[in-house]
């Protein structure tokens, strides 16, 4: 017990800190100014007349304060929020498989927490094609369709995973199920770093 409770806050520990410091800007890369110049007087930066571009500082000091509303906020951007249970819980539920080839403690928690991964994979996968929309006709097309199949394969595999787990005659080769969870979680999670950021 002591050691699932050592693995337990060692991993959510790690969901918690997992960006650090890091924002989620997608403006990471800036690109260089073009000034267009005519008679020695410069008429627009990036393709906007300079007066428009004057204009546009101004109100963007004007900008006012993001005022956090919960009520609204809650609802927005749900993938966003799911989608850091299935990791966890697939990274617990792999780490007590190991632990209970020996042991044989952990079975039930297995079957708890693999059943809460496929909940939350579900929600995660409708809330994610439900984000879809902005990314169509645009570079990062192919890669949304690429990351929605792997959640996809995510959710077959943490079905396996519990067929594997509750089938008696299967449970010795629950922790290969497991193991195949735990490595299309990575992927999914790369990708999905990828799309963000």
């Amino acid at each position: 017990m002591k050691l699932s409770i050592t693995i337990l806050f060692f991993i959510l520990s790690m969901a918690i800190f997992a960006h650090g410091d890091e924002k989620h800007n997608k403006d990471h890369k800036t690109k260089a100014d073009t000034f267009t110049v005519v008679n020695g007087d410069t008429i627009a930066v990036n393709g906007i007349p300079v007066e428009a571009a004057k204009q546009k500082s101004v109100e963007a000091e004007k900008e006012e304060p993001f005022e956090l509303n919960p009520a609204e906020q809650i609802f927005v951007h749900m993938h966003n929020k799911l989608v850091h249970f299935p990791i966890v819980i697939g990274i617990v539920a792999f780490l007590l498989t190991l632990a209970n080839i020996k042991t044989k403690n952990y079975e039930r928690v297995i079957l708890v927490l693999i059943i809460a991964g496929i909940l939350f994979t579900i929600g995660t996968v409708v809330t994610g094609l439900n984000q879809t929309e902005p990314f169509n006709g645009t570079g990062k097309q192919w890669l949304v369709e690429f990351h929605r199949n792997t959640g996809i394969a995510l959710l077959a595999s943490y079905i396996c995973w519990f067929v594997f787990t509750s089938v008696q005659r299967l449970k010795k080769f629950s922790w290969i199920i497991g193991l195949l969870t735990i490595s299309l979680i990575t992927l999914a999670g790369f990708l999905g770093g990828v799309i963000a950021h």
